[in-house]
């Protein structure tokens, strides 16, 4: 079986590098400005082109287009015309020009090296905001995308994106409301999604299905909206259900995302689509508040599937108890729950390092985990008051029945700002630690990522991540202390713990 380290190096390099971040060539410089422009000019500041598509058929690449504002029509391609570079298409400064939907469909794969910066994507009727096929080297950048309604009938949710049989694809800030689907991969590789602030309703943020290799799904806000269900508005989708990040493919990195407030199948799945799951990782994100009871499900586990420094937090789970359930292991729903093992593995491929578990976790005897906060801990369906690693904790391991259950979830031992954890209107939830908790965990350092997550902006976008060498005190959990406590020494100084 592959070690960690083979995975860092495997994932890292495919993932981080393979997949373009940036901007595209210059070039030259064009014009496009559908009030005042004719595509019988020469797309000159003085004399600019009237539409996208006529600066598609002049120009091979690599150019920038400056668009001003206007409405712009369906942008349709189903035939690549083999540019040299990137056409960036991009929006005159404090500009934002609006365009009907965009098509980049061919019968096989190809080139397409386009760019759209800083537009309104927007659609009525149809299903798909933007549409990919069989297309390569396409990015989405700064743009807001949304329908006029987010369903078009009960089997029929709009998507923000839908990148089908593409590669080198990099969808990143953006804004994505009114839809399902924010963004839907199938059968594509090396697909990228950084940094979207995505609101959906009745479906999930991002789905990675079908074939998908090399996908990246990092520093993006994902949310919900309240939205009328069938059959009182007859176009809403029937029967809403869906992860706040679906997975049915291998090869994935998620990282640094915040994820509450959907998810009626779970918040994030491993669906049972698969033989067997490999390579994928899951660090320094943020999940709570998901209306299904699993907030992290995995089917069909196989090899090197890596969770570390993330927090895990399903729900409150009601009942007779002042609230609560009387049984003290399910005070909060589960944390991640491992159904089953792929045929051929026998459950030593889950790694779990500094991850915080808010609900119980169902996991196989032969996980490997270290650093770790479990509210509970299930080994095999058999409970454990105790966690494999010393450097572990199981806070709950009875069932202790009403009035004494711990209440450090919620009574500011280990989260510094207490908020109500029934989550009203969709609450940004701050989980920064205590001083006390963090004098008090241990921490596997050697599994630490590189980055993490620093919450979010007053635009609804997750800021800058924070890099490891920025960190005081390393801890458990996604969030990390950059200023020193008082009276500590920065754990990065001290010796590592050996865990058993």
């Amino acid at each position: 079986m592959k070690s960690i380290h083979t995975l860092t190096i495997v994932i890292f390099i495919s993932l981080c590098f393979a997949t373009p971040v940036r901007a595209g060539d210059t070039g030259p410089v064009y014009y496009v400005n559908a009030k005042t422009g004719s595509d019988g000019n020469d797309g000159s500041a003085k004399a600019p082109w009237a539409s996208l598509q006529q600066a598609r058929r002049a120009l091979k690449g690599p150019a920038t287009v400056y668009v001003y504002d206007g409405d712009y029509p369906f942008f349709s391609e189903t035939e690549s015309p083999h540019p040299r570079g990137y056409l960036h298409f991009k929006a005159a400064p404090h500009n934002r020009p609006r365009i009907f939907g965009i098509e980049v469909a061919y019968e096989q794969p190809d080139d397409a090296y386009l760019i759209f910066e800083g537009f309104e994507i927007y659609r009525e009727v149809h299903r798909k905001l933007v549409r990919l096929k069989y297309a390569r080297h396409v990015q989405v950048l700064g743009s807001v995308l949304h329908g006029d309604r987010w369903s078009r009938g009960p089997h029929s949710g709009v998507v923000g994106i839908d990148i089908h049989r593409s590669s080198d694809v990099l969808f990143r800030d953006n804004r994505v409301y009114e839809v399902h689907v924010g963004v839907m991969i199938r059968h594509s590789d090396n697909a990228t999604v950084r940094h979207n602030f995505i609101k959906v309703k009745g479906g999930s943020g991002v789905t990675y299905t079908y074939s998908s290799k090399n996908g990246l799904i990092e520093y993006n806000h994902m949310t919900g909206e309240d939205y009328t269900p069938y059959p009182e508005d007859p176009l809403a989708v029937n029967k809403p259900h869906a992860s706040i990040i679906a997975i049915s493919s291998s090869d994935l990195v998620v990282r640094g995302n915040f994820m509450h407030g959907f998810g009626s199948s779970s918040g994030v799945m491993m669906y049972d689509e698969v033989p067997a799951y490999n390579n994928i990782l899951f660090e320094s994100n943020v999940l709570y508040n998901s209306p299904n009871n699993n907030a992290f499900r995995i089917y069909k586990l196989g090899d090197n599937i890596v969770l570390r420094n993330n927090l895990l937090f399903s729900k409150i789970r009601p009942g007779a108890c002042n609230g609560h359930t009387k049984d003290a292991r399910y005070r909060y729903n589960i944390a991640l729950n491992v159904h089953d093992i792929a045929k051929g593995y026998d459950g030593s491929g889950l790694f779990l390092y500094n991850n915080i578990f808010a609900g119980a976790v169902l996991m196989p005897e032969k996980t490997t985990e270290r650093g770790n906060v479990f509210w509970s801990l299930a080994i095999d369906r058999n409970w454990k008051a105790r966690a494999p690693s010393a450097s572990s904790e199981v806070i709950t391991g009875s069932y202790m029945g009403c009035g004494n259950q711990p209440q450090v979830l919620e009574d500011g031992t280990i989260f510094r700002n207490v908020r109500s954890l029934a989550f009203p209107q969709r609450t940004v939830l701050d989980i920064s630690l205590t001083d006390q908790f963090l004098r008090k965990v241990t921490v596997d350092r050697s599994n630490l990522p590189a980055y993490f997550i620093d919450g979010i902006d007053k635009q609804g976008f997750v800021r800058e991540p924070v890099p490891l060498k920025d960190v005081t005190y390393p801890s458990v959990g996604p969030v990390q202390r950059t200023a020193p406590m008082t009276g500590a020494t920065s754990q990065l100084d001290k010796p590592s713990n050996g865990a058993r």
